[in-house]
């Protein structure tokens, strides 16, 4: 394999763990509320992710932070389910990737095929990466009836991974 091919396999690595960072952190938006007189101050953030929401409460003179489980809540809803299911999907395509280029990269004579193989499949995962937050930014948001601006960092990521592996795929083409 020539160095596209370790190209490849590196973009496809980082994507993969750029991917995973984005589908565990409780990061996908967040939002601020701030109530209070002049004498007591609240602030409370809410970070929710695809798993967990969690809020920290700022009160005048200390913090307190709790996180939940999202599941079986009122939270947990279709559209929530897509996106988890199609980033663990695409997340699993990406991790196969990986394992192909490796071997093609160690043990293999390099395979024009095989090359074409891993470009389909990296642009599928990043198809699959890619309608995650898609779905995440108007079904979701929907439900959830928050302002786009408030999505964070667990949806960029995802974004960034998907991007990552489209150009593993456009790479993998050319090999």
């Amino acid at each position: 394999m020539n160095k596209l091919g370790a190209l490849a396999a590196s973009l496809t690595f980082i994507a993969f763990l750029i991917g995973v960072v984005g589908l565990i952190i409780p990061l996908w938006f967040t939002t601020e509320i701030s109530e209070g007189t002049t004498v007591v101050h609240v602030k409370k953030k809410i970070y929710t992710g695809l798993w967990h929401t969690c809020s920290k409460t700022e009160y005048s003179v200390s913090d307190d932070y709790e996180c939940d489980v999202i599941i079986d809540t009122n939270l947990d809803t279709h559209g929530l389910k897509a996106v988890q299911a199609t980033t663990i999907i695409g997340l699993g395509v990406l991790f196969i990737l990986l394992v192909i280029l490796v071997v093609d990269l160690l043990c293999l004579d390099h395979k024009k095929w095989l090359a074409k193989v891993a470009g389909v499949i990296a642009i599928s995962a990043g198809g699959l990466l890619l309608i995650g937050p898609i779905v995440y930014a108007t079904d979701v948001r929907n439900d959830y009836n928050f302002d786009v601006l408030e999505l964070n960092a667990g949806f960029g990521l995802t974004i960034v991974a998907a991007i990552l592996a489209l150009m593993c795929g456009i790479i993998a083409c050319l090999m």
